[in-house]
């Protein structure tokens, strides 16, 4: 997860209006890498995330993820607001797996 992160700070040259990946699909997947991270890291038996699997998921390749990363880092306001959609997708996904409301 700390590498995932880590590209964020990545530089860039993009300076288009929208990012290559539409918000929600990014917040999905920018999801399933945090969910799919920390259950790595809380279940010794289970393997390391495999990105490419997460991105094959969604129908992206590892380049597009990146380029809109590199858009994000371009917009922080619109980061902001993809990280809210990001906390209401772990919400909810949460309150599906254990029917709590809250963390």
């Amino acid at each position: 997860m700390l590498s995932f992160l880590i590209v964020l700070g990545a530089g860039c040259s993009s300076d288009e209006s929208s990012p290559p990946i539409p918000p929600d699909t990014f917040a999905s997947i920018y999801t399933d890498v945090l969910v799919a991270s920390e259950m790595s890291r809380a279940r010794s038996d289970t393997v390391n995330v495999n990105l490419d699997s997460i991105y094959a998921y969604h129908g992206v390749v590892k380049s597009l993820v990146d380029s809109t990363v590199q858009w994000y880092e371009k917009h922080p306001d619109a980061w902001n607001d993809l990280l809210d959609r990001v906390a209401k997708n772990v919400e909810a996904q949460l309150q599906a797996d254990t029917g709590r409301t809250s963390f």
